[in-house]
C-alpha cells in the first residue's frame, strides 16, 4: 500500500469530526456476566471530513484531493487538531553510548495505565529542545525522519542518559474510506454532503511514493 507524503488542507481538518477508536469484542453471559476481549492492541482513529468543509471553494479542494488519492488507492497526511502535539517527554535512554535509534511516540497515561502511541509522520520545523539529561543537543547530535518517526542520536553519551525532546507536532497518516464522493451541488450547505470518512492507517503497512 502505498502513502502520498502531502496534507489534507488544515483549514478542512480543523472542523472535521472524529477521534481514537479501539476493537474490544464484548460476551454478555444470561447472569449479566461480562467478557471482554481486546482485539487491537494499537488505536485506529476515524475522522469525517463533512463537518470541516464551509464553503465551496473547499469542496472543490476535497474534490481536487479526492482525486489526487485515487479514492482509497493511497494514504496521506491529517492533522487532528485534538491531538497533535507531544510536550516534554522522554524518548529513549541510551543504552551504551554509541549511536542508536529511538521511534517516537506519544505516551497516554493516568494512574492505572499507560498507552504509548506510535508516530511516523513527524511535522518539519516543529522539533523544539531536544536534549540529553535535561542538556540541549548540537543539531549535528542527532537526525530525524520526519516520515517514518525515527529519531537518531549520533552524538557522544553512555549507557542510561536520557534524551527527550521539549515539544514537536504530528500528523496521523490517513485515507479516505470511500471510493465514490457523494456530493449534491443543487443546493450546497452542511447537508448537501453525506458524509466523507477517512480512517487511520499504520505506518508500518504504508511504502512512501
Amino acid at each position: 500500500m502505498s502513502f502520498h507524503n502531502v496534507r489534507l488542507p488544515t483549514q478542512i481538518s480543523y472542523g472535521s469530526l472524529g477521534g481514537p477508536g479501539f476493537k474490544t469484542s464484548v460476551i454478555t453471559a444470561g447472569s449479566g456476566k461480562e467478557q471482554r476481549n481486546q482485539e487491537w492492541a494499537r488505536s485506529r482513529a476515524e475522522y469525517d471530513l463533512k463537518y470541516g468543509i464551509q464553503t465551496e471553494e473547499e469542496m472543490h479542494a476535497v474534490i481536487k484531493f479526492f482525486y489526487a488519492r485515487r479514492a482509497r488507492a493511497y494514504s496521506f497526511r491529517f492533522k487532528d487538531w485534538g491531538d497533535y502535539k507531544v510536550v516534554e517527554q522522554n524518548i529513549g535512554i541510551l543504552s551504551d553510548g554509541g549511536e542508536e535509534e529511538f521511534q517516537l511516540f506519544k505516551r497516554y497515561e493516568d494512574d492505572a495505565s499507560t498507552y504509548d502511541r506510535v508516530l511516523s509522520k513527524i511535522v518539519d520545523g516543529t522539533v523544539l529542545g531536544v536534549k540529553k539529561n535535561g542538556v540541549e543537543l548540537d543539531p549535528e547530535d542527532w537526525s530525524l525522519d520526519y516520515d517514518t518517526g525515527i529519531f537518531t542520536f549520533t552524538g557522544s553519551g553512555t549507557g542510561g542518559d536520557v534524551i527527550s525532546i521539549d515539544y514537536f507536532e504530528f500528523d496521523v497518516p490517513v485515507r479516505f474510506d470511500i471510493d465514490s464522493l457523494p456530493v449534491s451541488w443543487d443546493n450546497f450547505n452542511q447537508n448537501s454532503i453525506s458524509s466523507i470518512p477517512v480512517i487511520e492507517v499504520h505506518p508500518d503497512e504504508e511504502v512512501v511514493t
